[in-house]
């Protein structure tokens, strides 16, 4: 089933700073999440209670409820956890996640359901159990590949817009996870150059592992070790690339040649020729035996990040066998 929400908040008015803060490390991560501060236009005129019930019974994935004094007393909360709940007892899995920000007991919250304390935990580390979850949904789910995404990051700076790395990393996080299960994450940057620290943390700060390069001008080979890792590893199926450097070319033959899909995020000004030249050749296979082949696409970056879904960058030389 598709839903318009992975997870959908439900918390009282005097919870919502800490609230918030975990709702923008759920935004950073790429997250569709209801929360209401960042629907403001949406519930304008809207009939509250009507579109409350729609929400927690059937437009999210999971419901993350902030269990406090205060979400027992309120009467907006008691109304959308009753909806939640009129949802959990349909599920054949969990559907509630509670969060206890204090111990006062919610009615109709019974003690056998599992639940953590915030005490415990950073509002990153919510938003990080949040996607491990996510994940584990769909795994159930479906059949899908599992993803695997690695950014050259210099490339990246070099080929993508002005736009802020927080936005960028999230836009790239968002589009894999649209090709899939995102079974990890990779940047490479050399932290000695400048701002390479920063960029860094920025990327770390999203949830990616980063590889540093044990040589000067090496990033691109740190990634293609741990892309090599990952493929020992066994637990991806597809790799998103965003690099357009001829360096990862017979890395990427190799994918392809072992039944892996490849998804290169490039720039087509700052593009390899090689990689055109291998979509020439599959198109036309495709054209030969008349057999549809979608294991090799290249996608424009900047459009990738604006959230275009006519990507991808095709190949006009090919021409029909006579």
């Amino acid at each position: 089933m598709n839903f318009k929400y992975d997870i959908a908040l439900s918390f009282a008015g005097e919870d919502r700073e800490f609230v918030e803060n975990v709702a923008a490390q759920l935004r950073q991560r790429g997250i569709a999440l209801f929360y209401d501060g960042y629907e403001t236009a949406g519930l304008w005129g809207k009939d509250l209670y009507v579109h409350l019930d729609e929400i927690y019974r059937r437009q999210a994935r999971y419901c993350l409820m902030f269990l406090s004094k205060a979400y027992a007393a309120k009467v907006w909360t008691s109304h959308e956890r009753r909806a939640a709940q009129a949802r959990a007892l349909t599920e054949q899995s969990e559907y509630i996640l509670p969060l206890r920000l204090d111990n006062v007991e919610v009615p109709g919250m019974l003690p056998t359901i599992g639940y953590i304390k915030a005490a415990d935990f950073t509002a990153s580390q919510i938003a990080d159990l949040v996607v491990q979850k996510l994940h584990q949904a769909k795994w159930v789910a479906s059949d899908v590949s599992p993803v695997g995404l690695f950014v050259d990051i210099p490339y990246l700076l070099h080929a993508s817009t002005d736009a802020p790395l927080s936005i960028v990393g999230a836009a790239l996080l968002n589009f894999a996870r649209s090709l899939g299960v995102l079974e990890c994450a990779w940047a490479s940057i050399e932290t000695a150059q400048t701002k390479g620290a920063e960029t860094a943390r920025r990327f770390v700060e999203l949830g990616f592992l980063v590889a540093h390069p044990a040589k000067r001008g090496h990033s691109d080979f740190a990634l293609l070790e741990r892309v090599a890792q990952e493929t020992t590893k066994g637990r991806v199926g597809t790799y998103v690339l965003v690099t357009g450097d001829g360096d990862f070319f017979d890395k990427v033959m190799g994918l392809l040649l072992l039944g892996h899909s490849v998804h290169l995020v490039a720039s087509s000004n700052s593009l390899f020729d090689g990689y055109r030249k291998l979509l020439e050749e599959r198109r036309h296979l495709e054209i030969m035996t008349g057999t549809k082949r979608d294991d090799f696409v290249i996608h424009e970056i900047r459009q990738v990040l604006t959230h275009d879904s006519h990507s991808r960058i095709y190949v006009t030389r090919v021409t029909t066998p006579d």
